[in-house]
């Protein structure tokens, strides 16, 4: 293996390195959405909000998953939550082919 290659393997776990350590991205990210015959949800950030619908009622969740995981704390009901459930709410009905 050549110098020249070896200097590139380092320089790409440098970088690696500084992907995982960084708390902070200056990058904007992009909303995760889920559907699986329709769409059922978005994940921004921290929070993930999933919209599934039984026959007549629809079902509405919140979560916070830097604290709750394992999406066992539904937040949709607390109101200090409501900006949070609104804007996730809007950037479900941005999703390109529109909620089904």
């Amino acid at each position: 293996m050549g110098r020249g290659r070896i200097a590139q393997q380092n320089a790409r776990r440098r970088i690696h390195f500084q992907l995982l350590t960084v708390k902070k991205f200056s990058r904007p990210h992009k909303p995760i959405y889920y559907h699986n015959i329709v769409l059922e949800g978005v994940k921004d950030g921290d929070w993930k909000l999933r919209m599934t619908g039984k026959d007549s009622s629809l079902l509405v969740e919140l979560y916070n998953l830097s604290w709750d995981p394992s999406e066992r704390v539904n937040l949709v009901d607390d109101e200090k939550y409501t900006p949070i459930k609104t804007r996730l709410i809007k950037l479900l009905g941005m999703f390109p082919e529109g909620r089904e």
